[in-house]
Formats: structure tokens, C-alpha cells, sequence
């Protein structure tokens, strides 16, 4: 939430939760899946109420709420097709999540490809696709289907949807979690808990792969995010570095009025000792 790079925050006693000793993940990967894990929870038990017998379309199902959404299918006994841009990462779909049917999200092809083995259409697709591949992408609702926009891209650009595509008692969900937690404070942690527990039971597992990054290395990782072509997750370990983060004062004095003498934003006991 708010305050990321803050040393300390006040926050909501609803939205904490304390992690058990046992806990089978490390810190880093732990960091980056309250997001992801509760947006799958919210999306797919909440809202779509998925049971073992549908099917779910995972569109660029490489991505950690992708990843968690497939883990959370497959620990539902929910049948998982999924889709990803490029041949590494549909190779990753079938070997590490043994996924049987994964095509290419790059055009509208993927389309007759489901066609062929699913006549009658998808239960749920979970979408992070814009554009015309979204306009295609809700054609393949079945009867009583339920379309989990996660991307929301058409949504601020306020691009056009023809409600005929929705005619067959469809549903359209569209999932904006960020602001859930202002309103629905005991429903996050309530979700906390319960994913702690598939956690702990290892009925879920880390997003992979969570990479590491040091302070040094912030532009570099936020480049290869905004790529395309990176999969899992990207974590900044500041609190176990030995490096200072320093920013450039020539083009921060109009941003950050704060910047100590030597240019550091966090001083050192600050990166041996927080929590970030």
C-alpha cells in the first residue's frame, strides 16, 4: 500500500496479519504476493464463486497474478488453458505448470485455437489483454461466463465493449483491488488468512521467478519490467545491501526537498536495520 519506501507506517490493524515461524517462503518472495495472491482470491472465490468443474482462460499467465491465479485452479481442481507472447514463456506454462493447452496472446489467433477443443466457449476468462484481443477474447464466453478484467486499460482510455458479446447471461468483473482495502478492510483480512493457510499447507507456491535486485540496479529492473519481457516478479533488497541508494540532485530538486548532504535517501542504519 502507501508508504513502500518509508521506514515506518500506520496502517489498518485489519489489513495484518503475522506470519507463522514455519512459513515456507523467503522474505523476498513473500513481499511481492499479497497483491497477487489476494486479487486471485477476491477475482475467483469471491466474485466469479469458480468450482472444480470449469474452465478458466489465463491471458499473459506468466505474470505473478497469473501464476497464482493458475496455482489457485489447480488447488480447486478448476481446468486451466492459458495464453503468453512469446514461445519462452508458453514453454514455461507447459513444463513448470504443466498446463496442456497454452497459446499465443500476441494476435487473435488463440481464438479458433480454443474454439477447436472448446466448442461451447470458456467458464471464466481472467484478462490482462487491451484492445481488440480483449474484444475477441470475450467472444469465447460460454453460457452463464464470467469476464475478470484485471488489465483495466480499456477501462481509463474509456475504449468501447459491445454488450452483445455478454448476452448469453454473462457477467463482467472488473477487479480494482487496490481500492478494495478502503472498503472492505475485514474481507482482506479474512483472505490474509486464508492465504496464509494454502501457503503453510503448500497447496501454493512462490511466483517464479522472483528476481532480486540491489539499490543500484533500480533503473536496470524497471526497464526489464516494463519490457514484456519478463515473467515472475522483481524485488528491490534494500535492508541486507551494503550499498547506499543515491539519486541524481540536478533532476530531484523540484521532486524530493529532503535529500541529505550526501546525497543518500536512506541512511545507512536505516538499510541494515528496516523493513522495506
Amino acid at each position: 500500500g502507501n508508504g513502500t519506501y518509508h521506514s515506518h507506517i500506520t496502517i489498518n490493524s485489519q489489513l495484518i496479519i503475522r506470519i507463522p515461524s514455519d512459513f515456507p517462503l523467503t522474505d523476498e518472495q513473500l513481499c511481492s504476493l499479497p497483491c497477487p495472491i489476494l486479487t486471485v482470491i477476491y477475482s475467483l472465490k469471491y466474485r466469479v464463486h469458480l468450482q472444480s468443474d470449469q474452465t478458466v482462460l489465463i491471458h499473459a499467465a506468466t505474470g505473478a497474478a497469473s501464476q497464482m491465479c493458475i496455482q489457485y485452479c489447480q488447488y480447486i481442481d478448476a481446468r486451466v488453458i492459458a495464453t503468453a507472447r512469446t514461445e519462452e514463456k508458453r514453454r514455461f506454462l507447459r513444463e513448470y505448470d504443466g498446463i496442456e493447452h497454452v497459446f499465443n496472446s500476441r494476435d487473435t489467433s488463440f481464438v479458433n485455437d480454443i474454439r477447436q477443443i472448446l466448442s461451447q466457449g470458456v467458464d471464466v476468462i481472467v484478462n490482462s489483454l487491451s484492445g481488440n484481443l480483449l474484444k475477441e477474447s470475450i467472444k469465447l464466453l460460454a453460457y452463464h461466463g464470467h469476464f475478470v478484467e484485471q488489465g483495466k486499460r480499456d477501462i481509463y482510455h474509456n475504449n468501447n465493449l459491445s454488450m452483445f458479446q455478454l448476452r448469453s447471461d454473462c457477467s463482467f468483473h472488473v477487479i480494482d483491488f487496490i481500492s478494495l482495502a478502503d472498503h472492505l478492510s475485514p474481507l482482506i483480512q479474512l483472505m490474509l488468512e486464508e492465504a496464509n493457510d494454502l501457503f503453510v499447507r503448500r497447496k501454493l507456491r512462490a511466483v517464479e521467478p522472483t528476481v532480486t535486485y540491489e539499490p543500484s540496479q533500480v533503473i536496470e529492473a524497471l526497464l526489464r519490467c516494463n519490457s514484456g519481457q519478463v515473467m515472475g516478479k522483481t524485488v528491490f533488497c534494500i535492508t541486507s545491501s551494503d550499498q547506499l541508494l543515491n539519486i541524481n540532485k540536478n533532476q530531484s530538486n523540484n521532486l524530493l526537498k529532503v535529500v541529505s548532504d550526501d546525497n543518500t535517501i536512506f541512511s545507512s542504519e536505516l538499510c541494515n536495520q528496516g523493513t522495506i
